[in-house]
């Protein structure tokens, strides 16, 4: 029971918690591209790891004292935001993406399920590979370190990397069509 609810069930909550913030934002229309989508959600996720580390934080001074506060304290700061980081960026960036590309109405309102569906599956192999690791007798400093953080802060660069080449070519094109159109010099397009 405290594996699924730790590897499965918690993950869905904070995603829909976190998610149900970038619809708000999307159908305000501040979501406008997928770049947009990856730093709202970002945003979204540290504000969601601010709050949840500090009741952790709080819960944990009360319950087993300043060691373990400590301890808490530096594997939630360093590791636990990377991770809600990276799932809210990814659920925002599918919203972003669906503004950005030319799409049907019914793909344009799938776009925030498969938003919550990257963020929790994310969430979830976060959550499932720390019980792993304290499973198999490893820190989860260790396996922090060493294996999520790495992955987690690689797949947001790709993400970011993509969407900016994305945005990049997309101005390219509009001012070679200026150019085109003699409203700016060719050779200034580029």
């Amino acid at each position: 029971v405290v594996v699924l609810d730790t590897a499965l069930t918690a993950p869905l909550a904070e995603e829909l918690a976190k998610g149900l913030v970038l619809v708000l934002l999307w159908r305000a229309r501040a979501l406008c591209s997928r770049v947009s989508g990856l730093v709202y959600g970002g945003a979204v996720g540290m504000g969601f790891a601010i709050a949840e580390n500090f009741c952790y934080f709080v819960s944990t001074y009360w319950q087993d004292g300043l060691v373990a506060w400590e301890s808490n304290l530096l594997i939630r700061t360093l590791f636990a935001a990377w991770m809600h980081v990276a799932a809210s960026a990814a659920c925002g960036l599918w919203p972003g993406l669906a503004v950005e590309a030319p799409l049907p109405a019914w793909k344009q309102r799938l776009a925030p399920v498969l938003g919550l569906g990257t963020a929790w599956v994310i969430h979830a192999l976060w959550n499932s590979g720390m019980l792993l690791a304290e499973a198999l007798g490893e820190g989860s400093f260790t396996y922090h370190l060493f294996a999520a953080v790495p992955l987690v802060a690689a797949l947001l660069l790709l993400l970011l990397e993509r969407g900016l080449r994305a945005e990049a070519n997309g101005a390219l094109a509009e001012l070679r069509d200026l150019a085109a159109e003699g409203l700016i010099p060719a050779d200034e397009a580029p």
